[in-house]
């Protein structure tokens, strides 16, 4: 092959490139335009969000204000009282009474809310055993094991009144 012939055949394959490479570019563009508008969407729809969540957000805000206002300087005993209920902080208080605060005490669940959770925090410093949910399960067996306090604290749903009593009693009874 002659030196032109060469220089023919990679002017070609130099000329090729070049197309391949425009052709390339074209896909880009149209991807890059394809991404801008996709941008823009996302953009407008979070603006759209923006917007249509202001009322709501000016409403809760204004509330929270109106809260603080007509509670603010509130006791605490007080404003847990109007939180969790007349029935479930009174059952509180006389329990506390009931117990020494080094005293230790059985604690159960009667219902899956978990309300114990609460129901250890407001008899603290007392120390509770927890004893899982007493309605799942085989719970004779839970609460009657050996070297348990001889108090047991019932908690039922969240507000509700919380039950204080003697665990030999309670095994007695015969429920849940």
């Amino acid at each position: 092959m002659r030196l032109s012939q060469r220089m023919d055949v990679t002017n070609a394959g130099i000329l090729g490139l070049l197309e391949q490479e425009r052709q390339a570019e074209k896909a880009t563009g149209k991807k890059a335009r394809l991404a801008r508008a996709l941008a823009i969407l996302a953009i407008a729809s979070w603006i759209g969000f923006l917007l249509t969540s202001i009322g709501p957000m000016r409403r809760r805000v204004r509330d929270r204000f109106r809260a603080a206002r007509d509670h603010g300087g509130e006791p605490l005993r007080d404003a847990r009282r109007r939180g969790y209920g007349a029935a479930y902080w009174d059952s509180i208080e006389k329990i506390a009474a009931k117990l020494p605060e080094n005293a230790e005490y059985a604690l159960a669940d009667l219902t899956p809310d978990r309300a114990s959770f609460w129901v250890r925090a407001d008899l603290a410093p007392r120390t509770a055993r927890y004893l899982e949910i007493v309605g799942e399960g085989p719970w004779k067996e839970l609460i009657a094991r050996p070297g348990l306090p001889r108090f047991l604290v019932l908690a039922g749903h969240i507000g509700e009144e919380v039950r204080l009593v003697e665990t030999e009693a309670y095994i007695k009874e015969g429920r849940p």
